[in-house]
């Protein structure tokens, strides 16, 4: 999720990206829309809006999970 404390979740990725500089990556939030997402230079995998259904997530993260298997 975006809104984390004590870190958000942009903090969160690059810091577990200092490790593991592959790793994808889907931000959730109802706070930004993708728009701010690509203002704030995010470097996410994939982002999701809230309220979300749980068809898009489980397609989300099916899509997300095959880009990093190829």
């Amino acid at each position: 999720d975006y809104c984390m404390e004590p870190m958000n979740g942009l903090e969160l990725i690059s810091r577990c990206r200092e490790t593991q500089p592959d790793l994808k990556t889907v931000v959730i939030s109802g706070m930004v829309d993708e728009a701010a997402m690509v203002r704030l230079q995010a470097r996410t995998d994939r982002f999701i809006h809230k309220p979300f259904r749980v068809a898009n997530l489980v397609q989300t993260l099916n899509e997300t999970l095959a880009k990093a298997r190829n």
